[in-house]
């Protein structure tokens, strides 16, 4: 008689299991195999710091292990389908060597202006007094209520953690539970605070985890007790699709050289690997859920071939490199006097728009200064590119300073700036000679000067851009900017 009874129930809890829609509600499925891709409803995660790991099973790459530091952790959205108002979390856990008192699997935060009471919902592996527990803790900026499990949990050890979460805390172990608590407050979260996997992320509470995790799902609803428990038996992969996926992704802008560029996978269907060829100047080939590399400047192709169990397609975009602009800066003197502050007139080419180390913006700034000091520019084209120049303004010890000198030159050049050909008419003072250099500092033409005499300087052979006019006589120099358009 026992034995039919027992064969009774059973078949009868056979039946029942089969009935169980484990997606039931399903928000959101992380099977953490590579990359924090989630399959539901696209609510991707961005891993910081935390490396690729064997699972429970000892497959390679397929959990995330996490080093204990603030800055290891998971970052998924700020969405309301993973901090609704009935709550089901559940996880592959296994605590390692090293762990903090406190340390988070899971944190939100709540909507409290101090540090107390932060966690919306959280939960964390706790070394108490009585030993090692997982706990689940529900707040708001006025309460907070936790529970522990009650079995002791050891190190390097996998655990099937889940808890359910509304007006009532259950948490589980192994599918089985464990312990009970009244929640009777209200759910409060954060405005714009994020979810995260291995810390708080919060740097007055940070408690990070030292272990591995895996397989994370977010319910919508209280599960029951037999749901859990086919989730410790049988749980299932994340993915609610029954057809191949269709390929599709974009890539981050502007795409400049010897910048990072990140390809954004977008398939549908839920693809479950992913591999890219990048072909061009440079050849690339990863695996990645979205790789990054860095290019050199030309016309290259990406292919994309995603699959999961039920096909694969794959799709080819075209997409361009820029090369960076060659940004140049040069200055009216490289020397000024130590005793003093002296103007200096700097001025960059070969960008759109340009910042400069002092905060100022445009292709030509005045500065002054008595010490030695670096001014660089960070000059972007129009495509959104950039690249950065810097000049040296040294600061010398003078013994005799005459800032008459240059002034005393009274000369005239037109038209400036000018298509070829510029003239310099000395007005008042004899010059003995000029010379023309270029932003490089290479002289370009030289020639002798009569007093009050008109010369023609012809730059039609060179490039255009800015040079520099030096006038010398007897009593002093001049240095005038010529632009040639």
């Amino acid at each position: 008689m026992r034995v039919l009874i027992s064969a009774i129930l059973f078949a009868i809890s056979h039946i029942l299991n089969a009935q169980i829609n484990l997606n039931s509600s399903l928000t959101a499925c992380y099977a953490l195999n590579g990359n924090a891709y989630e399959a539901i409803n696209a609510l991707h995660g961005t891993i910081s710091n935390a490396i690729p790991a064997p699972n429970r099973f000892n497959s390679a790459n397929s959990a995330y292990l996490f080093n204990g530091n603030a800055s290891t952790f998971i970052e998924l959205p700020s969405n309301s389908l993973i901090k609704p108002n009935a709550l089901t979390f559940s996880a592959w856990i296994k605590p390692n060597l090293g762990f903090n008192a406190k340390s988070y699997v899971l944190f939100t935060r709540n909507s409290a202006a101090n540090t107390n009471s932060m966690s919306a919902y959280a939960l964390s592996l706790e070394d108490l007094p009585s030993g090692k527990r997982f706990r689940v803790t529900k707040g708001n900026p006025s309460n907070s209520v936790s529970v522990d499990n009650t079995s002791l949990i050891s190190l390097n050890a996998w655990y099937h953690v889940c808890f359910t979460m509304d007006t009532v805390i259950k948490i589980y172990l192994n599918g089985v539970l464990e312990s009970t608590v009244t929640a009777n407050i209200p759910f409060d979260y954060g405005f714009g605070k994020r979810v995260y996997l291995g810390a708080s992320n919060e740097p007055n509470d940070t408690h990070p985890f030292m272990g591995s995790i895996d397989n994370v799902r977010f319910y919508n609803r209280s599960l029951s007790a037999q749901e859990i428990n086919q989730l410790f038996l049988n749980d299932p992969a994340c993915s609610t699709t029954t057809a191949a996926p269709v390929a599709s992704f974009t890539v981050t802008s502007p795409t400049c050289a010897n910048s990072p560029i990140t390809f954004f996978d977008n398939s549908s269907n839920f693809p479950s690997s992913w591999y890219w060829q990048i072909n061009g100047p440079l050849n690339y080939a990863s695996m990645a859920f979205n790789p990054t590399f860095t290019f050199s400047p030309g016309n290259y192709t990406t292919t994309l071939v995603c699959a999961n169990a039920f096909g694969s397609s794959n799709v080819t975009i075209p997409f361009v490199v820029n090369p960076l602009p060659t940004v140049s800066v040069v200055a009216s003197k490289s020397l000024v006097p130590a005793q003093q502050f002296d103007p200096v007139t700097l001025w960059a080419s070969g960008a759109l728009t340009y910042t400069w180390s002092t905060a100022q913006t445009g292709s030509v700034i005045v500065i002054s200064t008595n010490v030695s000091t670096i001014y660089s520019v960070t000059g972007t084209d129009k495509m959104g590119c950039e690249a950065k120049a810097a000049v040296l303004i040294k600061a010398i010890i003078v013994c005799d300073i005459d800032d008459s000198k240059e002034a005393i030159l009274k000369v005239s050049v037109y038209p400036n700036p000018v298509e070829s050909v510029f003239t310099l008419e000395v007005l008042e003072q004899s010059v003995n000679d000029y010379s023309v250099y270029n932003v490089s500092g290479q002289l370009i033409k030289s020639g002798k000067i009569d007093q009050k005499d008109k010369v023609k300087i012809d730059l039609s052979d060179e490039a255009n851009g800015i040079y520099f006019l030096k006038l010398s006589s007897d009593k002093g120099t001049r240095t005038i900017r010529l632009v040639k358009e």
